[in-house]
């Protein structure tokens, strides 16, 4: 019996899709490989997406926050979940549990960056993304300060018109929808 007819359109059918959020991370993996080599691997990786109020409304709402996603993938478990987010001294809240799995089996992704990953969300007050500094996460265990971004942040438009007062816990109904609705 051939295989050969086999194999060639079992090569010709495109890999399942990745989920959204695990594309981001094989994206970065391809990039990180042409620029280093596909050999070279990382101990650990985080990337983030950060979601702004559209408006002023959504921004008193959110209790003068953003919402952070950071997505940590590391070659040891022991390294996860992600036991801070910061900007210098104030501690980002965590909202919700962290969202423990694993990479993809096969992907650039898993084999550049590791096979476990988080998933973790936090308010971040607006005001602390205008000034100088560094927005950073800590790994459970072994690295502690790893850079995000650094800052300051270009204000939206319409953040001009709104209070510049502190930063709160908003309630859980707007803060679920405005998840789901910017992270789906």
């Amino acid at each position: 019996m051939k295989l050969w007819p086999l194999l060639f359109l079992m090569a010709a059918l495109p890999a399942a899709a990745l989920e959204p959020r695990d594309q981001k991370l094989e994206d970065a993996a391809e990039r990180y490989a042409k620029s280093y080599g596909s050999d070279v691997g990382m101990n650990r990786y985080a990337s983030f997406d950060l979601a702004m109020p559209r408006d002023a409304e959504e921004y008193r709402l959110l209790g003068r926050n953003a919402v952070l996603l950071v997505v940590a993938v590391s070659q040891k478990r022991e390294e996860l979940p992600i036991a801070r987010a910061h900007i210098g001294d104030l501690t980002l809240t965590q909202v919700g549990s962290s969202r423990l799995s694993e990479m993809p089996a096969g992907t650039r992704a898993r084999t550049m960056f590791g096979a476990f990953r988080d998933e973790a969300y936090f308010l971040v007050p607006l005001a602390a993304l205008y000034g100088d500094g560094k927005l950073e996460v800590d790994f459970a265990q072994t690295r502690k300060d790893f850079v995000l971004a650094l800052l300051p942040m270009t204000k939206p438009k319409w953040q001009g018109m709104v209070d510049g007062g502190e930063a709160s816990r908003p309630a859980d109904q707007p803060l679920d929808a405005f998840i789901r609705r910017e992270f789906p």
